[in-house]
């Protein structure tokens, strides 16, 4: 029974809380993040739960965050903000999260772990289905969806419980995920939800025990359907497009521009953590946003995370995101051919899911490291797949 309640209450933590409270005036996912994990680290203690060994991780971020802020208060000659020195302890608590949920999922059966994230992205999918039908609208925005303030959000929150339930449920159950969602997307007319099934089916497809020939011709062929059907839908063509007339295209170059910036010019550490929306240089993109009255549009996280670590962290942040991606990739691959082989284990299936909702937050649409992004990663990490002799060794079996 305190199990399944930790269970719960962390599913909510991590799917809901953080996206509900930015979508009612919280500014960013930070403050639902820090009620959520507080109180799922307040659950965890009554029940006297062991916490995973998080010291190593622990340490290189919080020792990252601290350098960072010491660095650019001395560049920039300003004292560190109360809204940094909360970020680090907020950074720190969503660890021990990682840490305690780490515990949890590695002693739950696989069973019960499947019956509760199917149940999650069941109940997710048939009530935003049912309330597209019905018109219900729950928050005052045009795209909102169920709690989440638009469909990126919602994609963002279900991505590894999704991805969990494709690679545990039998191949042609895992069907009756795939459809709704690659529906949904083309419902809510969103590019990350089209993405998110993009993956799923290829997944999917990996599972099937097929041929290299005919899962090439079948990868081959899904994705340039995808291509054509994009660049043939006038909503997704003109996400896609770097038309400076297309806001969402404005919001991701002004990432992508602020990146650069940061790496281009002093202090080369980025302008700080959690500084981009203060700091940040003028640039084209930014501009433009300003003279359409909407420079406030994603400000604070860069449309994707790649680009609020680069902006803040500069080119230490850039060697860190070039190491932990070039060491999760092949491990990646390696438990994406053991799911295609039916030999995935529980670990496996939770750090591909992870890993999965990670590569999209960073590359594809993000709302910030502290929040669900930084607990995904903690556990990609701690649930990554041990070798005692070299990947590409495996990779070839």
């Amino acid at each position: 029974m305190k199990l399944n309640l930790f269970v719960a209450i962390s599913g909510i933590s991590l799917a809901v809380l953080p996206y509900l409270f930015s979508a009612l005036g919280a500014g960013s996912l930070a403050l639902g993040s820090l009620c959520g994990i507080l109180l799922a680290i307040f659950l965890g203690i009554l029940i006297d739960a062991r916490l995973q060994s998080s010291s190593y991780l622990l340490n290189i971020i919080m020792s990252a965050v601290t350098l960072n802020i010491l660095a650019t208060s001395v560049y920039y000659q300003e004292l560190p903000s109360l809204q940094q020195l909360g970020g680090a302890l907020l950074a720190a608590l969503l660890i021990l999260f990682a840490g305690i949920l780490t515990f949890f999922l590695r002693f739950i059966s696989i069973q019960r772990l499947s019956t509760y994230t199917n149940f999650i992205v069941f109940m997710a999918i048939a009530l935003s289905m049912a309330s597209l039908a019905l018109g219900i609208n729950m928050l005052p925005f045009p795209k909102s969806i169920l709690f989440f303030s638009e469909p990126s959000h919602f994609a963002m929150a279900l991505t590894p419980f999704i991805i969990y339930t494709i690679l545990a449920n039998k191949r042609l159950h895992s069907l009756f995920i795939v459809i709704p969602v690659a529906i949904l997307s083309l419902r809510l007319e969103n590019l990350t939800l089209l993405l998110l099934s993009l993956v799923c089916v290829i997944i999917l497809m990996l599972r099937f025990q097929l041929g290299i020939l005919i899962r090439f011709v079948l990868a081959f062929a899904i994705i340039s359907s995808f291509v054509i059907f994009s660049l043939n839908n006038q909503y997704f063509a003109s996400r896609i497009s770097l038309d400076s007339r297309n806001l969402s295209s404005l919001v991701y170059l002004r990432g992508f521009e602020a990146s650069v910036a940061s790496l281009a010019g002093p202090p080369f550490v980025g302008v700080g953590f959690l500084s981009m929306s203060l700091r940040a240089q003028s640039s084209p993109a930014a501009d433009l946003l300003e003279q359409y009255n909407l420079g406030y549009l994603n400000k604070n996280d860069g449309g994707f995370v790649a680009a609020k670590i680069l902006s803040e962290f500069g080119w230490p942040g850039l060697i860190g995101l070039i190491y932990s991606t070039s060491r999760s990739l092949p491990k990646l691959v390696y438990t994406l051919k053991l799911a295609s082989q039916n030999k995935a284990t529980k670990p496996d299936n939770i750090f591909t899911s992870c890993m999965v909702a990670v590569l999209m937050q960073l590359f594809v649409r993000g709302a910030g490291y502290l929040g669900p992004f930084l607990v995904f990663a903690a556990l990609a990490y701690y649930f990554r797949p041990i070798f005692n002799h070299s990947i590409s060794a495996l990779t070839r079996k």
